[in-house]
């Protein structure tokens, strides 16, 4: 809910049951193969095949924009480097927003020709960020070469967007709704790229770090923070895929 809404005035949502894997065990694994394996064998199974069926009975050629958190992000990774062979489907794709788990350089050499988000704009590409405090050093989304693009200003610069162009965060009401009142002046977004995430220095790290997390990780928060920023950029996507597409 907290996610799927964000994308909701762009157009018609399809969201899948798929079978996951529990989080905090894959995320234990020793390693990156490891956790990969475990997520291919089920979810991204489950994924892929309810993507092969929206597309075969709902899509009717229209564009589309592929959106997830967490462990549908790391699906979507899957998903994506199966369409990546499919031109006829790549080339519909608005943009596909891949938050909450690492898009690495890695990845996208492996992967050619996707390509990761420069500015507001751009189309067919990948859109991802995790979100933290100051100073912190470990994450267990977070994987060494990770990207990630501010998501108030867009840009893959290291400039601080204060929290005063926030469009608008929204506050969670349980663990998986939230109000969709805009919360104005919360959450400020400056891309460290080293690290490859964003760090959001405006809130209380007290309030918002997350148990079993360690302190800093505002995983939780990745769509709540920036809500309304996505909302308007997956709108300004959209608008420049058919500006495109009509010349």
């Amino acid at each position: 809910y907290r996610q799927a809404t964000a994308f909701l005035p762009v157009g018609n949502i399809y969201a899948p049951y798929y079978r996951q894997a529990d989080a905090a065990y894959v995320l234990t694994m020793p390693s990156f193969t490891d956790q990969d394996e475990a997520i291919r064998a089920v979810p991204a199974a489950d994924g892929l095949a309810a993507f092969n069926y929206y597309l075969d009975n709902f899509n009717n050629g229209r564009p589309f924009i592929l959106a997830g958190h967490s462990q549908g992000s790391n699906v979507l990774l899957f998903i994506l480097s199966e369409i990546k062979d499919r031109p006829d489907v790549y080339a519909r794709m608005v943009a596909a927003y891949v938050i909450g788990f690492s898009v690495t350089q890695e990845y996208l050499a492996q992967n050619e020709p996707l390509q990761f988000a420069a500015g507001p704009d751009d189309t067919g590409v990948i859109i991802s960020y995790n979100t933290e405090g100051e100073g912190v050093l470990q994450s267990p989304v977070v994987r060494p070469g990770a990207l990630a693009i501010n998501p108030i200003s867009w840009t893959r610069e290291e400039t601080e967007a204060p929290k005063e162009d926030n469009l608008g965060s929204i506050t969670l009401l349980t663990a998986a709704v939230a109000d969709l009142t805009p919360v104005m002046n919360l959450a400020s977004a400056q891309v460290d790229l080293a690290l490859g995430v964003v760090v959001c220095k405006s809130v209380d790290a007290a309030r918002y770090s997350l148990p079993g997390l360690p302190p800093g990780v505002y995983h939780t928060y990745d769509y709540p923070f920036y809500f309304y920023n996505i909302r308007a950029n997956a709108q300004n996507r959209v608008d420049h895929y058919l500006a495109e597409h009509q010349q």
